[in-house]
């Protein structure tokens, strides 16, 4: 009976799904695994155990599911913000963020639990705008370390809807403040009030000797070219010239020239360009009619007579708002309205408010807003957009864009702009794209698939490949959110529709792709949201997500952070927390650990000095454990850890050893840092690891493992030839390698 050794030397494939049971010939076939449960797999190639879950708090409410979004103004600045029911709350440092006065930093805002999916973020220093189809955009602003303010963002200049092209007129009360606009023909809507208007009319001749107010417009003919302006100081224009009738029939001193500032008399000019008429504007404040409503002007109305040039703005209640935006090129830019599905919204340059695609007088100019709708046989729903020195990446329904300078050699402008489509994907509607290093990682249409949009250089082009084609069975019916951790690792935390959470390996440049799935414990439990900040220290990623589970028979739900994967020389050979919903105990060697409230009536795990005590049942908010005491306890919900190996692939002269006999004898194992465990049979039959040896001191823990260990694997024969590591104590594990003993029936 032949005997052979294989060899597994690293994890970089993940679990891999079982359609690829018997792909024995994919290379990557060798460094997956059947099973990858509570593991996270290490860039270098190991297998170690996922941290616990520490117990942050309770979420604000207990009956509705929150959203968890990174804010971080800086590595030690970082907050996670929970979007609930009408209520916007704020972690920091791995708890709720309180005032000066104690009390939990709570403020109140426009979005019910119902809008939370559809949520979409871009944050700008200390400031996170927040995007919703059904609603106007708002800002929230932190304006000290412990205060936040939330409001609309102050767009000005647009964006606008076509300009009308009929015969319907619109006729201002007034030019400033407060005024009626009336319409010739029904035009308004009782959902108008918040939207932009626009009114375009001649103003008002110059007058010589005339006193003007700030703010009047003018315009004035000088040598047959006709400008416009706008009063800047108020004064009294200069006197007409009688000295000849060669001049002008007024001063000539008057504005004839194109600078920003012209005086004229004590009057001072602000040149805005040649031409009678001018745009003016304001927002609808109050619906009266279809033909009649309120507008708050910003902009002065350049008359009061009707006019058939006006243009209402492109937002509003009816046709919605921007379902995302971002910071590209030195604009914001706001892409896919209910509405306006797949037109995108540039500001000017350099301010991120101003979304004029034109100067007052018409003119364009290359630092002016853009408004483009992509072009495509196709309606696409923009989803996402995101900044690369490519060019702007948007992710729509069936496919992906890319827009940019159409002269690579100019800047992004009104006048120099692109967009093609540059993949066929298509993006979930639920899911905002990740920026990872130069690629962007989306979910796909259908919810179940990961991609990565890069550029190619091979091709000079963009692709949009699979990172689910070796594990399409991981996501399930679908995912809803993710978020990436950059420090220590390069891992995506995605939840999944059902509540289970998956992390993803993903470095490029490794070729390391590693799915694993995780089961937080507890009755029940499920994962509803994630969020990766910065931890306090500013060392690593905290992954923050949000639990349900069933408590003492009632549904609770509660913020929890994964701290990085366990390494003895950071944390100290004890500091490793391997329960959920976790809370540790630092002091003076006790046997009674408090503060458990959250677990009451909940069997939980405990870990004192390092070593793993029995089981124990959280009753008056506390444990006891038996002698001795401890200094360093850590309690929670226990979870299982698992690795199943693929049937290995073993070559003969006479053909594979798939579907053949055999017996695995002996397997040796390549630990880190490893506390515990068991290796065995699928099946169930187990070997525990142990540790101890005669030099190790009784009274203590013992030491955590690194090197090689040989288990003699329980007896059987079977014609898969797998192997299970699995652990539920509350202590690290790190397979490295695994090696093992076969013998086949030939």
């Amino acid at each position: 009976m032949p005997v052979v050794r294989p060899i597994q030397t690293n994890f970089t494939a993940g679990e891999v799904s079982p359609r690829m049971f018997g792909r024995v010939d994919v290379a990557r076939y060798a460094n997956g695994a059947a099973e990858m449960l509570n593991m996270v797999v290490q860039v270098q190639g190991g297998a170690t155990r996922r941290a616990g879950t520490y117990f942050a708090g309770e979420a604000m409410v207990h009956d509705a599911r929150p959203r968890l979004v990174r804010f971080e103004v800086s590595t030690l600045a970082a907050y996670v913000i929970e979007f609930g029911n009408y209520y916007v709350r704020f972690w920091r440092n791995r708890a709720p963020l309180t005032d000066g006065f104690g009390a939990t930093v709570i403020i109140g805002s426009p979005w019910g639990t119902a809008d939370l999916a559809e949520l979409r973020f871009a944050q700008s220093a200390d400031v996170l705008f927040v995007c919703h189809p059904n609603h106007a955009p708002r800002r929230l602003s932190r304006t000290s370390e412990t205060t936040f303010v939330i409001d609309e963002v102050p767009v000005t200049g647009g964006p606008w809807a076509e300009e009308n092209a009929g015969a319907t007129t619109l006729t201002p009360s007034g030019a400033t403040g407060t005024i009626t606009v009336t319409a010739s023909a029904a035009v308004f809507a009782a959902d108008d009030v918040g939207r932009l208007l626009a009114i375009r009319d001649e103003t008002g001749e110059r007058s010589a000797s005339f006193a003007y107010g700030a703010g009047t417009l003018m315009w004035a003919n000088y040598n047959q070219t006709v400008r416009l302006y706008r009063v800047a100081q108020a004064g009294t224009t200069a006197a007409a010239d009688p000295t000849t009738s060669l001049e002008p029939a007024w001063d000539k001193n008057a504005p004839n020239g194109e600078s920003n500032t012209v005086r004229d008399g004590t009057a001072v000019l602000e040149y805005l360009g040649r031409g009678r008429a001018i745009w003016g504007w304001g927002r609808i404040t109050g619906y009266t009619s279809a033909t009649q409503v309120t507008v708050e002007v910003i902009g002065r109305m350049p008359a009061t007579s009707a006019s058939t040039r006006w243009k209402l703005g492109a937002w509003s209640a009816a046709r919605g708002y921007p379902r995302c935006m971002t910071f590209h090129a030195g604009r914001t830019w706001w892409g896919g309205s209910i509405a306006q599905p797949q037109t995108v919204w540039a500001s000017e340059t350099g301010d991120f408010y101003s979304l004029a695609t034109s100067e007052e007088d018409g003119t364009v100019l290359d630092t002016n807003g853009i408004t483009y709708t992509l072009d495509d046989n196709e309606v696409n729903t923009i989803r996402w957009m995101s900044s690369f020195s490519r060019g702007l990446m948007i992710g729509c329904p069936s496919g992906e864009f890319v827009i940019g300078p159409a002269n690579t050699n100019g800047a992004l402008s009104p006048s120099n702009f692109q967009a093609f489509r540059r993949g066929d994907r298509g993006s979930s509607p639920d899911v905002a794209g990740v920026r990872v290093g130069a690629a962007v990682l989306f979910v796909s249409r259908s919810g179940r698939k990961v991609r990565e949009f890069v550029y190619d250089f091979s091709t000079d082009g963009f692709t949009s490949s699979d990172q689910t084609v070796l594990s399409e069975h991981i996501t399930g019916q679908g995912v809803v959110q993710m978020a990436h951790q950059e420090e220590p690792e390069g891992v995506l935390w995605l939840v999944r529709e059902d509540g289970a959470l998956l992390s993803l390996t993903y470095d490029r440049e490794q070729e390391v792709r590693a799915w694993c799935r995780h089961g937080i414990g507890g009755q029940d439990a499920r994962v509803e949201s994630v969020a990766v900040v910065p931890n306090p220290y500013g060392t690593a990623d905290d992954v923050y997500v949000a639990v349900a589970r069933t408590i003492d028979g009632q549904t609770r739900r509660y913020i929890e952070w994964i701290g990085p994967p366990f390494d003895a020389a950071r944390d100290g050979e004890h500091g490793g927390v391997f329960v959920d919903s976790a809370l540790t105990y630092s002091g003076a060697p006790t046997t009674v650990v408090t503060g458990l409230a959250h677990l009451e009536g909940e069997s939980v795990a405990i870990c004192a000095d390092g070593a793993a005590r029995p089981v124990a049942t959280v009753s008056g908010g506390g444990v006891t454990i038996a002698a001795p005491g401890a200094a360093l306890i850590h309690v929670g919900l226990p979870y299982t850890s698992r690795v199943r190996t693929l049937r290995p692939e073993l070559a003969f002269q006479n053909g594979s050893a798939q579907g053949r006999v055999k017996r695995v004898t002996e397997v040796f194992l390549r630990l880190l840092e490893t506390g515990g465990g068991t290796v065995g049979r699928p099946d169930g039959d187990r070997e525990r690891l142990f540790f101890r040896t005669p030099l190790d001191d009784m009274t203590r823990a013992v030491p955590l493992f690194t090197g090689d260990r040989e288990v003699a694997f329980p007896a059987g024969y079977d014609r898969d030839g797998q192997i299970v590591i699995e652990t539920d104590e509350p202590l690290p594990m790190t397979a490295l390698s695994v090696t093992y003993e076969v013998q086949v029936n030939d």
